[in-house]
């Protein structure tokens, strides 16, 4: 899951104000879990494993009102594709059906605010989610640089262009 700084601190803030501290410890221990594993990974690698998103409780988003675009392009119309892709991680031919126009226009909205935040000179790399979660937190310094229009997260390096829009034409 891709994410931008400012969904990072954006989700941050939420938990802070909405969450109990059971919960919030719930989330930091597996954000630190997940990020560990995923580090050590190449992006290759990455997208083959099948990691929990520590963000989801009992099977349902904690941060719905402020969950990543990445979360908010991508709507199955199909839960058998997403069985499929969740059984077979390493098949990455799997196509599971979805709503291409929800995803176009996300990919749109995505990139016409990215546009606006580069112009600004603010971030606007995707970092993999429980990294940047990860880096969040154990980084008293980042939510300071990315508003001072530096790069956040000192150990981490994004991509300019997420994945999941790669294949979006013009």
């Amino acid at each position: 899951m891709d994410v931008r700084a400012a969904e990072v601190f954006r989700i941050l803030d939420f938990v802070e104000q909405s969450f109990t501290p059971e919960e919030k410890a719930r989330v930091y221990a597996e954000v630190r879990a997940n990020s560990a594993m995923l580090r050590e990974l190449e992006e290759s690698e990455r997208v083959t494993r099948n990691v929990k998103c520590p963000l989801l409780n009992e099977g349902r988003c904690t941060v719905y009102e402020v969950r990543p675009q990445s979360c908010r392009n991508y709507h199955a119309t199909s839960v058998v594709g997403c069985r499929q892709s969740y059984e077979e991680p390493e098949n990455l031919d799997i196509d599971p059906d979805f709503a291409p126009g929800v995803y176009q226009a996300g990919g749109a909205h995505v990139e016409a605010v990215s546009a606006a935040m580069r112009d600004a000179g603010y971030d606007v790399n995707a970092y993999e989610l429980n990294c940047a979660l990860d880096a969040a937190l154990s980084e008293p310094g980042a939510r300071e640089h990315f508003e001072s229009k530096l790069k956040p997260f000192t150990g981490l390096s994004g991509e300019e262009v997420p994945a999941e829009f790669d294949d979006l034409g013009p």
